[in-house]
């Protein structure tokens, strides 16, 4: 309880906010979800689920799609998965030459710093993701 009455009276406040620490990464979906603002965020058999704003309709104008309706799509990322990295980089420009697959794994539990208004970090705690009701 004590957690939560402090996220709130820092998300709330505008003194602090939750700067890049804690997101949980969907790789399918490219994108990261914020613990403390995803209201929908949750965690169940081993998998982290959220909704998130989606076009759920396109149509084609000028040769590109256009989005027609915006909506919320759930999205779903396995807190034990893999992911394609660079192994070996050349050159001063880090030319990737060596590509592998390593094991990325997310916890529940997470690591979440706030940061004032300039900058530094004021505060950090550890959240749980909820379980999915």
């Amino acid at each position: 309880m004590k957690k939560l009455i402090a996220v709130a009276f820092f998300v709330l406040s505008g003194i602090a906010f939750a700067s890049n620490t804690g997101h949980i990464h969907f790789q399918a979906d490219s994108t990261w979800v914020n613990p403390v603002t995803n209201r929908t965020l949750c965690f169940d058999n081993g998998t982290f689920y959220a909704k998130v704003p989606a076009c759920l309709r396109t149509r084609m104008v000028r040769g590109d799609d256009e989005c027609v309706k915006w909506g919320k799509k759930t999205i779903s990322q396995s807190a034990n998965s893999s992911r394609m990295v660079c192994l070996e980089e050349r050159g001063e420009s880090g030319i990737c030459v060596e590509y592998g697959m390593v094991s990325y794994n997310q916890d529940r539990d997470r690591d979440v710093d706030f940061q004032g208004s300039r900058g530094p970090v004021t505060r950090s705690i550890t959240l749980t993701v909820p379980s999915c009701k």
